[in-house]
């Protein structure tokens, strides 16, 4: 059963979020960068297994491309993606914003 908490909606009556609690900010995230520094031991590993997914004639050809595209991410970054439009009718940029308040009885 759920615990009642005297709002329709099921939030807390003291308002949720309180002054001063939480990470502050601009604090490292610590247990992100422990994460990452444990899952940097297996880097080698992991580039050894794509590359051994890469060479199997055996494997499906999806996966094969899938690890050479991923070892060439690492390798060289992903490449830049140009945007490419037509020359005759070029892309125009949205350059204002419009607040339209509607009254919703005015359809009645």
């Amino acid at each position: 059963m759920a615990k009642k908490t005297g709002r329709k909606d099921g939030r807390s009556r003291n308002g949720g979020r309180r002054a001063g609690s939480g990470r502050r900010k601009g604090s490292q995230n610590k247990v992100g960068k422990d994460i990452r520094e444990l899952a940097r031991v297996y880097t080698a590993e992991a580039v050894e297994t794509l590359v051994g997914i890469m060479r199997d004639r055996s494997a499906p050809s999806q996966a094969r491309a899938m690890a050479a595209d991923r070892l060439l991410d690492r390798a060289w970054g992903k490449p830049a993606q140009t945007i490419v439009g037509d020359p005759e009718s070029p892309l125009h940029l949205a350059t204002k914003i419009e607040i339209v308040i509607v009254d919703p009885k005015a359809d009645r």
